[in-house]
């Protein structure tokens, strides 16, 4: 056991307070106090906490950044010896000293990612998180679904915040009807406000959709998938096939197998995981209580004819 004392025993608490919630630490001041503002806005100096996630980017290569920072050695070995052992405060420090030294209204995005636009080794998280600017606005209930209630809707907020819905530029959106619908599609309508607006396909649904029609190309992959879904469905649908389910499984948590979205990829990937385990960890998957389950149901005397076939052929489909 070791005991740590003086100015030591302190660096070290508040080393271990940064790793459990950084942000008690700074409402604490023990690192440099943050802005609690988590996104870039263009013209406006980093805050602190926007100069930690950047840090928290860097890898080796923060030395190299501390040299296009025009920070001296001299400069790199006062960090070090400040913060010893503790190399992400180190990189923070780097920053916070950057900033510092730069006039107000110089130490913004822009300015940090020309500085370190000739590194190498800068990171694309880094850079998204100096060139992307995004704010999230607004989070309103909706009661309607059409696209002429998501128009009305998004026309309010704008009116609320004070913006002229005629600038704007884009949006993106899934590709269902009341969307993409050509006369009262959401698309549709908000261009009779804003008429040069470009509208694109959400990226993550695009992908979704190109990774499931994928995996139905090939016929053994729409058949495992099929007969998860089916088996999970089936299990599901009955309060009675839980009950068996409960009782069969081994898990204390008494995990549940779920159907599987048309158009969700990750859905598949978690109807995968869930029966089949991950690599090397077989332990994890529920494929034995799924078996097991299925046994239950098929030897059940006095549950239909037709159910118990239909478990035995899921059953049948899995081994």
């Amino acid at each position: 056991m070791v005991i740590w004392k003086g100015e030591r025993a302190s660096q070290k608490m508040v080393d271990s307070m940064m790793v459990r919630d950084i942000r008690f630490c700074f409402s604490l001041g023990l690192i440099p106090s943050a802005v609690p503002v988590m996104y870039v806005r263009r013209g406006q100096d980093l805050s602190d906490d926007q100069l930690l996630r950047v840090a928290k980017t860097l890898g080796q290569e923060w030395e190299q950044a501390a040299i296009h920072l025009k920070l001296s050695i001299t400069d790199l070995d006062t960090i070090k010896a400040e913060r010893q052992g503790n190399v992400s405060m180190q990189k923070l420090k780097m920053l916070v000293l950057w900033k510092n030294r730069r006039p107000r209204g110089e130490a913004t995005a822009q300015h940090l990612l020309s500085s370190l636009e000739d590194l190498q080794d800068l990171s694309c998280e880094a850079r998204q998180i100096l060139e992307v600017h995004e704010r999230l606005v607004a989070v309103v209930q909706c009661s309607a679904s059409t696209g002429q209630a998501f128009v009305q809707l998004l026309t309010e907020v704008f009116q609320h915040l004070k913006l002229d819905g005629s600038m704007c530029i884009g949006n993106a959106t899934d590709g269902a009807s009341n969307m993409q619908g050509q006369y009262k599609g959401f698309s549709a309508l908000l261009a009779t406000q804003s008429p040069t607006h470009v509208h694109v396909w959400c990226y993550a649904h695009v992908l979704n959709l190109v990774l499931a029609d994928t995996t139905q190309i090939v016929i053994e992959s729409g058949s495992l998938f099929g007969l998860l879904n089916d088996t999970a469905v089936f299990i599901r649908e009955s309060y009675q096939r839980m009950n068996l389910w409960e009782k069969e499984s081994q898990d204390k948590r008494h995990k549940r197998i779920a159907p599987i979205g048309a158009t969700c990829w990750w859905a598949k990937h978690d109807a995968l995981k869930k029966v089949y385990g991950s690599f090397g960890k077989p332990q994890d998957s529920l494929y034995v209580d799924v078996l097991f389950t299925l046994t239950s149901i098929q030897e059940q005397k006095t549950a239909k004819s037709n159910i118990r076939t239909k478990a035995r052929g899921y059953k049948e489909g899995l081994l």
